[in-house]
């Protein structure tokens, strides 16, 4: 558990170190379950804005689409919850599921316009994001966009293209 936190702090630079100390052959790193404690730790870069850390962890191997153990928190949409713009870039750029969804049907464009992020948005979308996917009870981002008072989210949605 203080592997985590240390990896989230470093900036990417314990990530070297851990490699040798804690996975120092490539068959260990591809055998099953070798990766929780990493996965833990690639959510806590992307829930914190460790772009670099997220990195330097995918370069050994953490999948883009780990989740928690209920099948929810894609990397994404949490980088988007949590507002990080250059993270969101990075995993978008790295092939991270724009459309993948949590347990409510939750889009990371869900997350983006009820936050009225609309840089985030316009990333996921010319990420082709689909701007119209409804949730669990049948809310797109425009609505959440609406109810939330986002106008410029809400603005976004609605330019051809969106």
């Amino acid at each position: 558990r203080r592997i985590c936190p240390a990896c989230r702090h470093s900036g990417g630079e314990l990530v070297p170190f851990l490699r040798q100390l804690v996975l120092p052959t490539e068959e260990e790193l591809r055998a099953p379950g070798a990766l929780s404690w990493m996965a833990d730790a690639f959510r806590l870069a992307a829930k914190h804005g460790e772009a670099e850390t997220l990195a330097e962890l995918s370069q050994l191997g953490c999948r883009l689409e780990e989740f928690d153990e209920d099948g929810t928190t894609p990397l994404l949409y949490i980088a988007v919850t949590e507002g990080h713009a250059d993270v969101t870039r990075w995993l978008c750029q790295a092939g991270a599921s724009v459309t993948r969804v949590t347990a409510t049907g939750e889009t990371p464009a869900h997350a983006a316009s009820w936050r009225g992020d609309a840089t985030a948005l316009r990333l996921l979308i010319d990420c082709r994001a689909d701007a119209n996917a409804a949730e669990a009870d049948g809310w797109t981002p425009l609505h959440s966009a609406c109810t939330e008072g986002h106008v410029m989210a809400a603005q976004g949605l609605l330019d051809p293209g969106a």
